[in-house]
């Protein structure tokens, strides 16, 4: 809530204008003791009373903001949201399919139900892992077999790129590549809904009850969908009259096959009798990223390049908190160079251009590089 409106709702006095405010009406009515001197008996008494008013009054300013979905915030946002029928929606493991080679195919080989694999280690040595969910028997005869794999933990970071997933923790006997090959996720991991993103979809319930179904109603519904990071509705007549495309956005960008059927079937069931409407993903665009870094001649430049690496990849998180179709490289400058305070200067060589993309396009981080130059 704006801190404004909080303080004309809620004023809250500092400790001094109370104790003038207090010894001043104490004065006037006669009161018999007049030492309220700082140290004194009394004067500690009346401090300890007006420190707690002051904690009162910042409470009630905590409890009258979660009145109201537009102020309310966590816990306090579940339960206003609740008054709208709506709940939070929770993260989600990263689901896909592991593709194993071998040479020798003269016997079948066993992949048990649970097995651990894992991804290379990145340059902040991160390793992300990964169960498999069934026993696999890839038959006598086939080289090539396919594992179903859940990610340990969810979150959005198990939506690893292509060829990360490399290692098995436990030897399988036989195999001589593990790999997630393209297109290998089946269900994107999701991140907890935050704030922002519950709250708007909270207001935007009043949408929902329009009795033909308008754009927002669309957007609403399909947003309501667990794995679903936003969804764009195109209504203007994108295919002819009557046609409505949705397009859909998930945390690894494009949205998989299972996400959209289920944005289908809840789109579906408000779809106006005369739509005709086309659920699709949105689309990814890769970029690739060179950097220059400029420190000074003093300063040692250990582990300097990876850590620009990794802000890299944290300022291209797919996420709401981000404008997924725009790279301005002047954030992503600021973004580096206030978590890296050593540097004196940066340079993005690469893209030479900001980008503004069509909506319905997410930009992802293609290739890193980077480069040291002492000043």
């Amino acid at each position: 809530m704006d801190e404004k409106l909080l303080e004309e709702l809620i004023p809250i006095p500092t400790l001094e204008e109370q104790r003038e405010q207090i010894v001043s009406e104490l004065e006037e009515k006669g009161f018999n003791i007049t030492n309220f001197a700082n140290g004194s008996v009394f004067g500690t008494i009346l401090m300890i009373f007006c420190q707690i008013r002051i904690d009162i009054l910042k409470l009630l300013r905590i409890v009258y903001s979660g009145m109201f979905v537009f102020s309310s915030y966590k816990g306090w946002l579940n339960v206003k949201a609740n008054d709208y029928s709506k709940v939070r929606k929770n993260a989600t493991k990263a689901q896909g399919k592991l593709t194993v080679k071998r040479v020798d195919a003269e016997e079948n080989l066993i992949i048990p139900k649970g097995y651990i694999f894992k991804t290379l280690s990145s340059l902040a040595g991160n390793e992300y892992r990964f169960f498999s969910t069934e026993k696999v028997i890839v038959p006598k005869g086939e080289l090539i077999g396919y594992i179903p794999i859940e990610s340990e933990l969810e979150g959005s970071e198990y939506n690893v790129p292509i060829n990360s997933i490399k290692k098995a923790v436990v030897h399988v006997e036989g195999i001589t590549d593990i790999n997630n090959d393209e297109g290998w996720l089946t269900a994107e991991g999701a991140d907890t809904e935050d704030d922002e993103a519950f709250r708007e979809r909270t207001l935007n319930s009043w949408a929902e009850l329009s009795t033909m179904p308008i754009a927002l109603k669309y957007k609403n519904v399909a947003e309501s969908v667990e794995g679903v990071l936003y969804v764009l509705v195109d209504d203007m007549h994108p295919r002819g009259q009557g046609t409505v495309d949705i397009i859909v956005a998930s945390y690894a960008g494009t949205a998989g096959e299972e996400l959209l059927r289920k944005v289908e079937e809840a789109c579906n069931g408000i779809k106006g009798v005369y739509d005709n409407l086309l659920i699709k993903s949105a689309e990814t665009v890769s970029v690739d990223v060179s950097l220059t870094l400029y420190i000074s001649y003093s300063v040692s430049d250990a582990g300097l390049i990876e850590s620009a690496i990794e802000y890299t990849k944290d300022y291209f998180k797919v996420s709401k908190a981000r404008e997924l179709n725009t790279l301005y490289t002047s954030e992503l400058i600021f973004h580096v160079r206030k978590n890296i305070d050593i540097l004196k200067g940066i340079k993005v060589e690469a893209p030479e251009d900001d980008m503004v993309l069509e909506k319905n396009k997410v930009i992802i981080l293609g290739d890193v590089n980077v480069q040291v130059e002492r000043v």
